[in-house]
């Protein structure tokens, strides 16, 4: 799940051709993942602010600054959003974004499965209900999984690399994004708040203003804009998928949080990774189909 480094790692078991494959295939899914994730956040950020910057352009031309230049400006504006939307489109970086993630988590839990000692396919578990279009990623796992296994089973060794960092991992995640989700929230509430008492404003010196017209515009540019501010921060955090990011990186750390002493026998331990491989593969599925959910284009409203 997410976009984040994970502080496991798959450098493990290098005793194998195959394992060293697995290993190179998963880094370099990890490190394309990254990429597109970088170019994500940057055309959603500037989505966003352009949307910002149209709204309090138009605001300021209809209500304060007759200059030729907001016109000028807005049209540019405009310009460079389109031409931003289209290339994003085309170049369908949210998608690759999440499909490689996608498969470099799915590598991530079958590298580990291996390394325990475990025949199960990732493929088998993961993305069942997802898009058709996601099949190549079920079919890049079924080969993974047909590599030849390693030499020796290390469930032990995958327990401490993968299941501990992992547990971490979604720990830090989980606080994180909590307090993200808390940033945001707080500038939505502090336009509505900006909004509201403009408006109120507004309405109890009415007279008053009459005879301050500047004022009054100013005032009338809070109150139409502060609304749209405030949509803007929560559209932010919705295309994020921080709300659900916060409960799901909070339960499964609270799943992984295992205490190996429990799992003193191997059986055990490898039927443990089984499960935990199965419910990551089912988290990280879940993830995957709520951003594909939230596409990128300009806010509606």
């Amino acid at each position: 799940m997410g976009g984040g480094r994970r502080r496991s790692s798959s450098r493990s078991n290098k005793g194998t051709p195959s394992s060293q494959s697995l290993a190179t295939v998963f880094a370099t899914a990890d490190l394309l993942a990254h990429h597109y994730q970088r170019q994500t956040r940057v055309v959603l950020r500037l989505t966003l602010l352009f949307a910002a910057l149209l709204a309090l352009t138009f605001e300021l031309y209809a209500e304060v600054l007759h200059w030729r230049a907001l016109p000028a400006g807005y049209l540019l504006a405009f310009a460079s959003l389109t031409g931003m939307l289209l290339w994003q489109s085309r170049r369908d970086v949210q998608s690759r974004y999440l499909d490689y993630r996608a498969l470099a988590e799915g590598l991530r839990v079958q590298f580990y499965w291996r390394l325990a000692g475990l025949t199960d396919s990732a493929s088998s578990s993961y993305l069942r209900k997802q898009l058709d279009e996601l099949r190549w990623i079920r079919e890049a796992l079924r080969a993974a999984a047909a590599l030849p296994p390693p030499r020796t089973e290390h469930p032990e060794l995958a327990l401490q690399r993968w299941v501990g960092g992992q547990a971490a991992y979604y720990a830090d995640r989980a606080h994180s994004q909590r307090e993200r989700l808390h940033l945001f929230e707080r500038a939505s509430r502090l336009f509505m708040g900006t909004g509201l008492a403009a408006t109120a404003l507004l309405v109890i010196f009415w007279h008053r203003l009459e005879s301050l017209p500047d004022s009054h515009h100013w005032l009338v540019v809070l109150m139409g804009f502060a609304p749209i501010g405030a949509a803007l921060w929560e559209t932010y955090a919705d295309r994020l998928g921080l709300r659900a990011q916060v409960n799901q990186y909070a339960r499964f750390a609270e799943r992984l949080d295992q205490d190996p002493s429990r799992y003193e026998r191997r059986h055990a331990l490898r039927a443990l990774l089984r499960e935990l491989g199965r419910e990551a593969l089912m988290e990280n599925g879940d993830w995957v189909l709520l951003l594909r959910e939230r596409p990128i284009v300009l806010p509606k409203g």
